[in-house]
């Protein structure tokens, strides 16, 4: 539904990159067997879209991916050090990827 709203405003850059991520994203959901939730890899289709739509390239898609991926890692890691159950082992990564969406899109990196 979001993307037929957002269809007018879609530039061929935003849709190449939200291709791109979303590519990137199913070849994990394939891969990993379902580590991540197809939701993630439509999430990442859109968050392609919106990173392209603002004067972002290739390689600051793949460091807005990176800075999830590595806060994720830093969480899951203070969960075991602080010894915290994560539910049957998983924890939801949506809010990971606006994290970094959000970190590249604040600092420009």
């Amino acid at each position: 539904m979001a993307l037929i709203c957002l269809a007018p405003f879609v530039e061929l850059n935003g849709l190449i990159l939200g291709i791109s991520n979303f590519i990137l994203y199913l070849l994990v959901f394939l891969f990993s067997r379902g580590a991540i939730g197809f939701g993630d890899v439509k999430l990442s289709f859109m968050l392609g879209i919106y990173l392209g739509n603002n004067g972002f390239d290739i390689s600051k898609l793949f460091l807005a991916n990176f800075i999830s991926w590595l806060v994720a890692l830093a969480a899951i890691v203070l969960f075991l050090f602080l010894d915290r159950q994560m539910q049957q082992g998983r924890i939801a990564f949506a809010p990971f990827l606006f994290i970094g969406t959000g970190i590249e899109l604040v600092f420009r990196l």
